[in-house]
């Protein structure tokens, strides 16, 4: 399945594949999850139903470390600052609470 046409998305590249998620399709904002594969070359829609799933959303970033993604901030309307980590073992959602910590 290949992802719909969007803008103000964001990817990242873990092992073999490269991850995108949402993105604003000129209508709205988009929170759908998808990867490359550059072996098989086909995209795939990760199934998030029944979990924990970043609002839709653009502008935000994603970057990899590990072997989770995260992705933090974004617009929904609003600025957002809130934080997300998907663990590619487990295709797992979880929000991050970060300590407020003014030495790092």
């Amino acid at each position: 399945m290949w992802p719909k046409s969007r803008y103000r998305t964001s990817a990242t590249v873990l092992g073999q594949r490269m991850y995108l998620f949402g993105g604003h399709d000129g209508a709205r904002q988009l929170n759908d999850f998808y990867y490359f594969s550059f072996v098989s070359e086909n995209w795939t829609l990760i199934d998030l139903s029944g979990m924990l799933i970043p609002s839709p959303r653009d502008s935000h970033v994603l970057l990899t470390h590990g072997n989770s993604i995260f992705l933090f901030g974004g617009c929904t309307g609003n600025p957002r600052s809130d934080f997300y980590q998907f663990k590619v073992d487990e295709d797992l959602w979880t929000a991050v609470q970060c300590k407020q910590n003014a030495s790092d």
